[in-house]
């Protein structure tokens, strides 16, 4: 039975800390995730124009284009693309705009094992409606 999960699902991972993404990578690796990090919203925007993923894990807060940003430009060219953000603190009214668009949030610092849990869960389910609030 089949669940329309690829084999090994590729994850696009966007921080501006080279350190944590470099051991977030090897470990999403180790887990069985296809993994392509980034520093930047513009270099994943660059990046997705020339490959696939099913999944986005991105930080919050970054220089130029924040987390928020950079995944609703990535939806515009693949609706059905999954996401997550990281932040290391999360005010109310970014709790707010998460819940209206349906994203899962972790909490840095987090523990891998809430990581590979989230990244599991998230590409089990279909993607939701992700929407703007007017």
């Amino acid at each position: 039975m089949s669940t329309g999960v690829p084999a090994r699902p590729r994850i696009l991972l966007i921080d501006d800390e080279r350190d944590l993404l470099e051991v977030l990578a090897a470990e999403m690796e180790e887990a069985g995730y296809d993994v392509t990090c980034v520093g930047s919203g513009a270099e994943a925007l660059e990046c997705a124009r020339t490959q696939q993923f099913d999944l986005i894990l991105t930080d919050f807060k970054m220089p130029g284009m924040d987390g928020l940003q950079t995944v609703a430009a990535l939806a515009e060219q693949n609706p059905a693309l999954h996401a997550i953000l990281m932040t290391g603190f999360i005010s109310d009214e970014m709790r707010y705009a998460l819940k209206q668009r349906c994203y899962p949030c972790l909490e840095k610092p987090f523990r891998l094992e809430d990581l590979l849990q989230t990244l599991a869960g998230e590409l089990r389910m279909p993607a939701p409606n992700r929407h703007s609030p007017h």
